[in-house]
């Protein structure tokens, strides 16, 4: 019998973390790893949130979300998706971002430089 309940996303990243929230109904993952993602009303003050807790952002569908200057400090990106995101002013320091998706297209969206973002 497995540890983690049914009705939980069912998202794992490379790195054995599991995600805890509910799956969105009637699918498998919840709203962050959902692959038709589409972004959740205050999506920047809820990630912000969760950052603040130590929680977990790996894996989240983040593609075009806009979160300028959003305070995610320390955040763990491990393999989140970040595709064409806002990411212009946000507080980007010590984050992780192991496998993490920055690409737009053909080009690179930022560049990580001494542990800050910059584009």
């Amino acid at each position: 019998m497995s540890d983690h309940p049914s009705n939980c996303c069912r998202y794992c990243s490379p790195s054995g973390k599991r995600c805890g929230d509910l799956a969105t109904d009637g699918q498998d993952y919840c709203q962050w790893h959902s692959e038709s993602h589409q972004a959740p009303t205050r999506a920047k003050q809820n990630l912000e949130k969760i950052a603040r807790k130590n929680g977990s952002l790996a894996g989240y569908q983040l593609q075009q979300t806009d979160l300028q200057d959003a305070n995610l400090i320390g955040a763990d990106l491990e393999d989140a998706k970040l595709q064409r995101a806002g990411l212009a002013g946000a507080h980007l320091y010590g984050v992780k971002l192991h496998g993490a998706d920055l690409f737009q297209g053909q080009s690179v969206l930022c560049q990580f430089e001494s542990g800050q973002f910059s584009r």
